[in-house]
């Protein structure tokens, strides 16, 4: 069997950079590794309801002297629709006039003029990020006694990231949709954005089969030895019924 390399780490330095950006005395380097994980994790967790996230990029500044570190989080995620927090977003507001009056746009019929579309999504928006995602980066900063600022690169479609093709392929597949026609759909998607590649591999327990085994379908060329090729690579689990379905995507 041939030997298996990541291909984001075999690019380091080339095509890919570090996730992480920061130095480290040897006795704080085990620290901000778990910080790291923290602010991960509750980022993950706190906007999933209303974001799709994909990858989180931590960069800390600060001389050994002064103990106070600043830390930069650079998030990119898919960019949010109405109809995907609207639900969720009056929840998290608290009550006065701007809450009833994002209420009363919501209530509005369907059939609204051009101007006030473009009105009703930024403000929502708007009271998104002041609201949920302040109050994030303050309960991190006092949780973990470092000035922690966030950023947002936002993704106008899903199938120009590797971890935004595996998570809706994963949600698809949660949904019993068949895994074949899932794939061909995602590939179909990605051709509209002119890809040069992409393959999509799935392993597990695929359509229910008590043996589990795997499957890939690729388009365009990806060119794994080609340390100059900026290839996208990401791995997603999701959970069904039958069990856990591993999910791999190649994006060149």
């Amino acid at each position: 069997m041939g030997q298996k390399t990541h291909p984001k780490a075999f690019r380091l330095g080339i095509t890919q950079t570090h996730l992480s950006t920061w130095y480290a005395r040897k006795k704080d380097y085990s620290l901000l590794l778990q910080k790291d994980f923290f602010i991960r994790n509750s980022i993950e967790k706190q906007l999933e309801k209303f974001l799709t996230v994909s990858t989180i990029r931590i960069e800390r500044a600060g001389s050994e002297k002064s103990s106070q570190l600043s830390t930069l989080v650079i998030i990119k995620a898919l960019h949010p629709r109405v109809k995907d927090i609207s639900k969720n977003i009056i929840s998290t507001l608290s009550l006065g006039s701007k809450k009833r009056e994002i209420v009363a746009l919501l209530q509005k019929k369907t059939h609204s003029s051009r101007k006030e579309k473009p009105e009703k999504t930024k403000l929502l928006l708007s009271y998104f990020f002041k609201t949920k995602v302040r109050q994030l980066a303050r309960s991190l900063s006092k949780t973990l006694g470092e000035q922690i600022e966030l950023r947002f690169e936002f993704c106008r479609n899903i199938f120009e990231d590797a971890l935004l093709i595996a998570k809706f392929v994963g949600i698809q597949i949660k949904r019993r949709a068949p895994f074949r026609r899932v794939i061909k759909q995602a590939l179909k998607k990605a051709e509209l954005i002119s890809v040069k590649g992409i393959k999509i591999e799935l392993s597990g327990r695929l359509n229910g089969i008590e043996i589990a085994r795997s499957e890939w379908k690729r388009e365009g060329r990806i060119p794994l030895h080609t340390l100059s090729a900026n290839i996208d690579y990401a791995e997603h689990s999701v959970n069904t019924v039958y069990g856990i379905i591993g999910i791999k995507v190649w994006l060149f």
